[in-house]
């Protein structure tokens, strides 16, 4: 059996929820709020995760636990980290699964409640004209969960040779042979030789396989001045996964978005060409410190015509990532009258001239 922490109301017992965007802890039944730091003993702070760029993998924890508050037997997942006990809502947190190398280094607390975030989602919906008939509704009769994602941070220097296609275009007056002239588009291209060198931090990869890659990318970005020491006190109400990616397994991830990082930012200093691209990289990618951390991030599951919709938010930003349907009717609709109104409009013009 695996140990727990647990954290009960001073006052009357019961538990004790972190409150988003407030720092403290309130009681349901009584209305006793207790500050964060209150909770967090600083001088008993585990050693927390370090990474040695080889595999940190341990020996799995005991997936059973004891509740240090009424004594029932818990199970969970093997990536799930208890965050409550189903039978006397206490707020607990497995210590196994947040101690050594599977303790985060830091935490961003969420900022908004559960309410809010189903607010700001509805008002996202409704701003999508297309989306099918229904589908908000059955959106806001989906389960929201708050859910703290494991993320690596990295430190990287990207350093070496690069060659880049870049283009001028102009125009330039053509002088005919019976002495008119013409106006002629032309576009010249260049291959320029640049020397990179660019230091990336705390370049965000979450480390679940349970989340899609493509909507954690979408999240982003985060203000990383609100990361704060880790605590499992911002875990109660909560969900939690551990991490089941090392940071050695998301190096593709890491290098692909180091090379999309270089190819922005050659794209911003080359103002003098367009279309500027990396034709050949001579660079290679040094990685040096990394963290593991939680992120806060909502996240809205619901059936919509028989199939499995995901919703995420972040949990800090309220920023929205989501694959929504468009209504294919509707959308033809629209297209027609839009098509019909530039058309008409082209007759009124053509009309006066």
């Amino acid at each position: 059996m695996a140990d727990t922490s647990h954290y009960k109301c001073p006052s009357c017992g019961a538990p004790i929820t972190y409150v988003p965007g407030t720092g403290r802890l309130v009681c349901e039944f009584c209305g006793t709020e207790v500050p964060v730091e209150n909770l967090i003993d600083s001088a008993k702070k585990e050693p927390s995760f370090k990474w040695t760029g080889t595999d940190t993998s341990e020996t799995a924890p005991d997936r059973e636990y004891v509740c240090s508050s009424c004594g029932a037997t818990l199970e969970a997942f093997d990536s799930a980290i208890v965050t409550a006990c189903p039978y006397c809502g206490n707020n607990i947190s497995s210590t196994e699964d947040v101690k050594g190398s599977y303790r985060p280094n830091l935490i961003i607390p969420f900022r908004f409640t559960k309410e809010e975030a189903a607010a700001r989602i509805e008002a996202h919906l409704k701003k999508k004209h297309l989306l099918p008939k229904g589908y908000v509704k059955a959106a806001k009769q989906g389960e929201l969960r708050a859910v703290y994602v494991p993320y690596w941070l990295f430190d990287c220097v990207l350093d070496g040779p690069v060659n880049l296609s870049g283009e001028i275009s102009y125009t330039e007056e053509v002088k005919e042979s019976d002495g008119s002239t013409r106006t002629e588009n032309r576009t010249e291209h260049y291959r320029l030789e640049r020397y990179a060198h660019l230091d990336f931090k705390r370049l965000p990869v979450d480390a679940s396989t349970h989340f899609d890659d493509k909507a954690m990318d979408a999240l982003e970005p985060y203000s990383w001045s609100e990361l704060t020491d880790f605590s499992d006190v911002y875990f109660t109400g909560c969900l939690a996964e551990k991490f089941n990616s090392t940071p050695d397994d998301e190096s593709g991830r890491v290098l692909g978005k180091v090379i999309e990082g270089m190819q922005e930012y050659f794209s911003s200093t080359e103002r003098h060409y367009s279309n500027v691209r990396v034709s050949e990289d001579g660079t290679r990618l040094e990685t040096g410190d990394v963290k593991y951390v939680m992120l806060p991030i909502y996240s809205l599951n619901f059936t919509f015509a028989g199939k499995r919709e995901q919703i995420y938010m972040n949990g800090q930003t309220s920023r929205i990532a989501a694959d929504l349907p468009v209504r294919g009717i509707r959308a033809a609709w629209r297209f027609l009258w839009s098509t019909a109104l530039v058309f008409a409009l082209i007759g009124i013009v053509t009309a006066y001239v």
